[in-house]
């Protein structure tokens, strides 16, 4: 096996940083165009255990998605200080692992008789794949 530079190392992360930040920014545009995605499958989630109007909370994540993919890609170039980019860094993988709890533990019912078993691990599979693709970052970053 090829032994990783530290060049590449650093431009595979970059990669990751890049393609995190858009997806969270698309994540966010779409939550706001069109109430549908992440952003309303969480706002919904929110509003059942807690109450109120779930498109406000639907509003309040996208936004939060938007301006984490902004961040991200941001301070791809050297635009946002590092200290800031750890700070909001933290505050996403925080964010992030609420969403996962919210989402995929939290919001099920696995007692139910149409639970889908298959479904709800590969949802859970991907979040906790970006889950570890921001921690790789913040690692990489700090």
């Amino acid at each position: 096996m090829a032994k990783t530079t530290k060049r590449q190392r650093s431009l595979l992360i970059t990669a990751l940083q890049g393609l995190t930040g858009v997806l969270f920014f698309i994540m966010g545009l779409e939550g706001l165009a069109d109430n549908q995605g992440i952003s309303m499958e969480l706002g919904r989630a929110v509003s059942g255990m807690f109450g109120g109007d779930s498109d406000i909370y639907m509003v309040i994540i996208a936004v939060s998605e938007l301006l984490s993919g902004a961040i991200l890609i941001a301070s791809l170039f050297a635009i946002i200080k590092t200290k800031i980019m750890q700070y909001a860094l933290n505050t996403v993988i925080v964010l992030w692992g609420i969403t996962i709890l919210v989402l995929d533990i939290l919001g099920q019912s696995f007692s139910s008789g149409g639970f889908d078993w298959m479904l709800w691990l590969e949802y859970t599979a991907i979040h906790l794949i970006l889950l570890g693709v921001l921690l790789i970052i913040r690692s990489d970053r700090g």
